[in-house]
């Protein structure tokens, strides 16, 4: 799920003060609304089982009827191995109705059809705690923003980020190297190394490459969020 302005509403109420983010993903996930769906398998033919002896017999007192084929080879199909029926279709409430109107199904079994067909659907599906933070802290997103350290005038083989401020979740270094044999003319940025596990204010050694005599620069940024850090190259 992507960023909504609904969403933000939502998380920017009084009830969410003062949770942290995945306190608030957890409250988001409990929110259900119940919607007409699908039902298949053993539930379906519990559905026929318990609906289908009465309304059959009214469908056999008048065979031809167009409505009473059309419902009869309906349930038909309910009893076939994995067949979901799905009775939020436009086509199934409009076969119901039909049947209701024509005698076939009583009011009381269309309901209790309806009923059983009744699911509980996520509010928020797949929400995550990168949206959350679009809405409640979206400085933090990293929008691509690279930090650069500027020529390095040592060889060194290691690197360490020091990161002062915890993330909303764990989130990648991502470490990209251009050299140049001169210092004046550089090639492009390559991606030399990726640490995965970046979460709590540490310090993380990186691995850096050697190249001789080239020189060397570099720049870092977080996968999704903006690394609140200090880089040293020594």
């Amino acid at each position: 799920m992507a960023y909504s302005p609904e969403l933000e509403q939502e998380v920017k109420s009084p009830e969410y003060q003062g949770l942290s983010y995945s306190e608030i993903l957890s409250k988001l996930k409990e929110q259900t609304y119940p919607a007409l769906g699908a039902i298949g398998g053993d539930n379906l033919r519990d559905v026929v089982t318990l609906l289908c002896g009465g309304i059959a017999y009214r469908i056999k007192q008048d065979p031809n009827n167009p409505i009473s084929v059309m419902l009869a080879t309906a349930f038909d199909k309910m009893t076939m191995n994995a067949f979901q029926f799905n009775f939020a279709a436009p086509e199934v409430v409009h076969m119901l109705n039909l049947g209701v109107s024509a005698g076939f199904i009583l009011e009381e079994e269309r309901d209790k059809f309806n009923q059983l067909a009744t699911q509980l659907n996520p509010v928020w599906p797949d929400v995550s705690i990168y949206n959350l933070v679009q809405c409640l802290d979206p400085y933090q997103i990293s929008l691509n923003t690279w930090v650069e350290t500027g020529e390095v005038e040592s060889i060194a083989r290691q690197g360490m980020l020091q990161l002062v401020a915890a993330l909303p979740e764990q989130d990648s270094l991502i470490l990209e190297m251009s050299v140049s044999p001169n210092g004046s003319m550089w090639g492009d940025y390559v991606q030399v190394n990726v640490l995965t596990q970046i979460l709590n204010p540490d310090y993380y050694v990186i691995t850096l490459p050697s190249k001789g005599n080239l020189k060397r620069r570099f720049r870092w940024k977080g996968g999704k969020y903006k690394l609140n850090g200090i880089m040293t190259i020594s």
